[in-house]
């Protein structure tokens, strides 16, 4: 080997040391920078509960800067309590324990809203417009409305003990409510929209909401074979189980197409989902409605039909969430659900609306300004923009 191989050789196995040296102290003050934030965290807390004025509850003070922490980063990174865990169950399954029921606020009163075939307080005779009084003996009116869907909810076979005021009357009947497994089908009707023309509304992505559409779909063709086009109805649905939104719409998209890529700052989040199995229909014409209350893996499902055109997107523009999470277990039966990637529809689109991780000048995340928006191209060439959420191709100026 000649000298000036041997000097560059040097040179390089130099700079590998030194790369590996600077690596190396970027990690231990990254790791020393967390053990710092540790020990002031645990030294304030233990202060406060120790020193503060009125007694303190530790379990309460935890949880409420474990959620401030969370919150600082996004509105989808949450830490979950073990009592909060029913929540981000039903986020999943579609099922929680409870009486079936839905509740609004008018005025002073707590009405509901819906109420669920064959669930509790259906069987008990209690009817939409029927107005809540009180729950376990304490007047809803002193209760806020989290504290009041708190109450309703709760371990399956547990009892509720409630007063409603019957609608259009004065009479008020007292109740005994035992509480029951509630499942929510992620379909929430499907039938005839015209003559020939197919309606499936999918309210929440849930565990098997791929197998119901296909029911669905199956039943509608069953009945009527000469459907002649499909509408899938996902205004007002705000995501759900990402892998459901893939195999929904890989019932309706060739195999093979891309349907969504995920990148995140570590590889491992990076990822291309393809449609892996035959469709269920690949050819039947497509409309999908969307609104502002379309997000997440809603958003999945309407990128992929208009990027690849498959369908038409119709309705207003949809929410923007191109965020995704995963959920890790903690100590003591408890979770933290964090975002880890952002997804991107088969043209490159990142449909995300909020740029979380930098704040405007007054201090607040804001819109990702149309300065920085791009032109995308669709399989056939058609212009679609990364706007913020899925824009419609053909814009309605509200839901009908």
């Amino acid at each position: 080997m000649d000298i000036k191989k041997k000097r560059r050789l040097k040179i390089i196995i130099a700079a590998a040391i030194l790369t590996c040296f600077a690596l190396a102290f970027r990690a231990s003050d990254k790791y020393f920078e967390i053990a710092k934030s540790l020990d002031i965290m645990a030294s304030a807390y233990r202060d406060l509960n120790d020193y503060y004025v009125d007694s303190v509850n530790p379990s309460k003070l935890m949880q409420a800067g474990m959620e401030a922490m969370a919150q600082s980063l996004d509105p989808y990174t949450w830490y979950f309590s073990k009592d909060e865990l029913s929540d981000l169950s039903f986020e999943t399954t579609g099922k929680y324990g409870g009486v079936g029921i839905s509740i609004q606020k008018s005025n002073d009163s707590i009405v509901i809203s819906d109420v669920i075939e064959n669930a509790p307080f259906a069987r008990a005779g209690i009817h939409t417009g029927d107005v809540i009084l009180s729950l376990d003996d304490t007047p809803v009116n002193k209760l806020s409305m989290d504290q009041i869907a708190g109450l309703l909810k709760g371990d399956p076979g547990t009892t509720l003990n409630t007063q409603i005021l019957h609608a259009g009357g004065d009479k008020v009947t007292d109740y005994k409510i035992t509480r029951q497994e509630i499942d929510i089908p992620a379909v929430s009707y499907s039938g005839l929209a015209a003559p020939g023309i197919g309606y499936i509304r999918i309210g929440q992505f849930t565990e098997g909401t791929a197998e119901e559409v296909k029911s669905a779909f199956l039943e509608i063709k069953k009945e009527h074979p000469e459907l002649k086009g499909l509408i899938i109805d996902l205004r007002g649905n705000p995501g759900g189980l990402m892998i459901e939104a893939l195999k929904t719409a890989n019932l309706f998209l060739p195999q093979g197409d891309t349907i969504m890529s995920t990148r995140g700052r570590l590889p491992e989040w990076d990822h291309v989902y393809t449609a892996g199995s035959k469709p269920l229909d690949a050819q039947i014409p497509i409309a999908v409605l969307v609104n502002g209350g379309s997000a997440s893996a809603s958003e999945i499902v309407a990128g992929a039909i208009q990027d690849l055109d498959r369908g038409v997107i119709i309705g207003r523009r949809s929410f923007g969430k191109g965020l995704v999470q995963t959920t890790r277990d903690l100590p003591y039966d408890t979770k933290i659900k964090f975002t880890v990637a952002k997804y991107y529809t088969p043209s490159g689109r990142c449909i995300q609306a909020i740029n979380y991780s930098q704040d405007n000048n007054e201090g607040y995340v804001s819109l990702i300004p149309d300065s920085l928006r791009k032109d995308f191209h669709t399989k056939d060439g058609r212009v679609v923009r990364s706007a913020g959420g899925i824009m419609p191709d053909k814009v309605v100026s509200k839901d009908s």
